[in-house]
């Protein structure tokens, strides 16, 4: 299974709890949107794959087409950068 980080994966009874229905069946590839567009609560996301020890691949699939295409992806990394370091730090 390929967790794709839509809005849908919100709906019902919420991020935490779809995720847990299909954890266990994650294969090698994760899909996220543009880590700085949108409201995706990427942080909670993230903290949740390190808490099941995920492996696999997490992959940009941006649907933008920025002028500076080197630049935004620089600007994409630091902010996955920054996402998983407060995802590793313990939940205030």
């Amino acid at each position: 299974m390929c967790w794709n980080s839509n809005n849908t994966d919100l709906n019902g009874e919420g991020l935490a709890h779809n995720f847990q229905l299909v954890c266990h069946r994650l294969g090698k590839t994760t899909h996220v949107r543009e880590l700085t567009n949108g409201d995706y609560p990427y942080e909670e996301l993230f903290r949740m794959f390190l808490n099941v020890n995920y492996q696999g691949w997490i992959l940009l699939e941006a649907h933008s087409n920025p002028d500076d295409k080197v630049a935004a992806l620089i600007e994409q990394r630091k902010t996955y950068e920054s996402l998983m370091q407060k995802a590793a730090q313990p939940k205030a």
